[in-house]
């Protein structure tokens, strides 16, 4: 047993010590953007958003099987897990390029096995890697896929230069994987180039070359079959988007027709998500290792162009086609390309120390400052084990609704998603109608409202039938719509804006009587599509309810439960507004209604949240100003 711990010792650090980090940061709850919707998935296995990631979903059934902690965290600790493991398959395939490009690797491997793994760690640890394997998500897994990928092709070029048949059956291997791993994400699609370079330049473009690769598209396609997971599960999923049991619906599921429009959407976007990617690069592994790759890649042209063009390829091809995917959380869009760094950094240790020749081994060890660098850096920005961001600003939306209210909103990424986990696995709230205004121009999410809140449907079963009409029309040509060049589009267009106001007005006056409405506070800063107007409008907590009489007792927002996000991304700043625009909104309310000490209450907690914020400081002043006139009127 200590012989073999002391053979794979490296290996188990490279497994170890992300998976101890990695839990050690862990989100103890759901998270931003899918995670709550994801969760709900796997769990109840309803069908995801595109591409529906039918690996992921039924990997996380079988895992949420398990009789450990709360559903989400046992969730978010066994993905740390894969990805963990993701880290140990990488290292192995480093060790299998040194056993593939180094004559003295045999004898050397102690060397290779030490810097090997400190590139490992390097990698494990940069920001989008570790963020990843922080909660249950998609690209945790990938991490797992394209290590794995990686290692059994090169192995299956590598053996086919000795054993044809031996080659094939890890060529077959591979084919069926990388099908299967088309499962969890298209982003696969990014090693293509490369791949495809590799197997050509090792093998050349002849008959036996091109007849095994069409031996590999039956396992591929065996792979590939899990998707069928979606047509058999849609007819019977709590959740069925994209209706993917048509054959219409299936294709534009998988291949994410949905989202199609912010993909090549021009070379401004391309421009600015390639800008992106030049300021977070160097910030993934803080800088000094990315010169460490440059001798890596300096050592490569050395040592095996082939190997090479492969990291180059699989670099450029990411690049390349990610920045064409005009979306704000693009980073894990950019895996790929780390990976390769990783490569990289692995081959510039190996160029450094090798000067050192007879101490290189004792100087291989420094190299594992690099990732103790990188872990102390970003520890602090990626350390999820106390984040309850979502979950307090979903239960504080929960706690402010009375029962059976409509929520009417379009903040996936903060709550609405999250609400699927909280009302379908915890069963907490499931009384609240929550509507995404963004779903709402999806023909599919009609059927869902139809089948999960089939009242307020039939209650405006007209209007919901009139806008699905036009809203079919889009889906089949939606270029007439967002770019709109004859007057029968411009008609059209016309047709679905009036369509889709007459439902929204429709829905909060057929049920406003017994049900109190509530839109989040982005849903009434969009001018353009202004809906409800005869209604008050009166701030509650961080949401606005629609009233026919302006009057709103108590104080919401006092009581509650928060931590002031401490995070400066996008996601923890938006929650963070999210509260001082309640707060604000709801303070001039009261200031309206002359109930000062009141709004003074409210504005000692925007205080607390943002210091000298402006918008409370005339809020202040007016107050002050109101209270000055009271005292000259007495």
């Amino acid at each position: 047993m200590i012989g073999m711990i002391k053979r794979n010792l490296f290996g188990i650090v490279s497994f170890v010590i992300p998976l101890v980090i990695y839990i050690s940061t862990l989100a103890p709850t759901v998270y931003f953007i899918d995670s709550g919707e994801l969760l709900t998935a796997a769990i109840k296995l309803t069908i995801a958003h595109p591409t529906g990631y039918p690996l992921f979903t039924i990997i996380g059934k079988v895992l949420s099987l398990l009789p450990l902690f709360e559903p989400a965290y046992r969730m978010n600790l066994v993905f740390a897990i894969v990805s963990a493991v993701g880290c140990f398959v990488f290292f192995k395939y480093l060790l299998l390029l040194f056993a593939y490009l180094k004559p003295d690797f045999s004898s050397g491997t102690l060397f290779y096995e030490i810097i090997s793994a400190s590139s490992t760690l390097t990698l494990a640890f940069s920001s989008t890697f570790w963020s990843s394997a922080n909660h249950a998500d998609v690209f945790g897994l990938q991490i797992l896929i394209i290590s794995v990928l990686l290692y059994v092709f090169t192995n299956a070029v590598l053996i086919s230069r000795y054993n044809l048949l031996e080659g094939l059956k890890h060529f077959i291997l591979f084919a069926f994987l990388l099908g299967l791993g088309f499962g969890n994400h298209l982003s696969l699609i990014f090693m293509s180039v490369g791949l495809i370079y590799f197997y050509f330049a090792n093998f050349g473009i002849s008959e036996s070359s091109v007849k095994r690769l069409l031996i590999m598209v039956v396992p591929f396609l065996i792979g590939l079959s899990i998707y069928l997971y979606l047509p058999v599960r849609s007819p019977n999923s709590l959740s069925n988007w994209g209706n993917p049991h048509t054959w219409s619906g299936f294709w534009g599921h998988i291949t994410g027709k949905q989202f199609s429009v912010w993909m090549f959407s021009g070379t401004e976007n391309m421009k600015k998500q390639f800008d992106y990617f030049l300021s977070m690069y160097p910030k993934e592994f803080f800088y000094f290792p990315l010169l460490i790759a440059f001798f890596g890649i300096f050592n490569l042209f050395k040592l095996n162009r082939k190997i090479l063009n492969l990291t180059v390829l699989l670099f450029v091809s990411n690049i390349v086609y990610a920045i064409n995917y005009d979306i704000y959380d693009i980073d894990n869009y950019f895996l790929l390309a780390f990976i390769t760094t990783g490569i990289w950094i692995t081959y510039g240790f190996d160029f450094i120390l090798m000067k050192f020749s007879a101490a290189k081994v004792k100087f291989a060890v420094v190299t594992f400052l690099i990732p103790l660098i990188v872990i102390t850096v970003h520890f602090k920005e990626l350390d999820k084990s106390s984040d309850y961001s979502v979950e307090e600003y979903t239960f504080n939306i929960f706690e402010t609704a009375p029962k059976n209210s409509v929520i009417y909103s379009s903040q996936w990424d903060f709550f609405v998603a999250a609400s699927y986990y909280y009302r379908y696995i915890k069963n907490i709230r499931p009384d609240l109608i929550i509507l995404d205004k963004e779903l709402m121009r999806k023909s599919w999410y009609m059927d869902y409202i139809k089948s999960n809140y089939g009242e307020i449907y039939n209650r405006s079963f007209l209007e919901f039938e009139e806008y699905k009409t036009e809203l079919l029309k889009f889906e089949k040509s939606p270029k007439r719509y967002t770019n709109p060049s004859t007057q029968s589009d411009y008609i059209d267009l016309k047709k679905i804006q009036e369509a889709f106001l007459k439902l929204q007005n429709s829905i909060v006056d057929k049920n406003i009587d017994d049900r109190q409405f509530f839109t989040t506070f982005e849903v009434e800063q969009n001018q353009i599509e202004l809906f409800g107007q005869k209604y008050y409008k009166i701030p509650e907590g961080v949401l606005i309810r629609y009233a026919k009489i302006n009057d709103s007792p108590g104080n919401p927002g006092l009581k509650y439960k928060y931590t002031i996000p401490k995070g400066e991304g996008y996601h923890h700043s938006f929650i963070r507004n999210a509260y001082i625009q309640g707060f604000l909104n709801r303070a001039n309310y009261l200031i309206n209604q002359d109930r000062l000490e009141e709004a003074s209450e409210l504005l000692d907690k925007v205080n607390q949240i943002e210091p000298g914020n402006p918008d409370m400081n005339r809020l202040e002043n007016v107050i002050n100003q109101m209270k000055s006139n009271r005292e000259k009127g007495n």
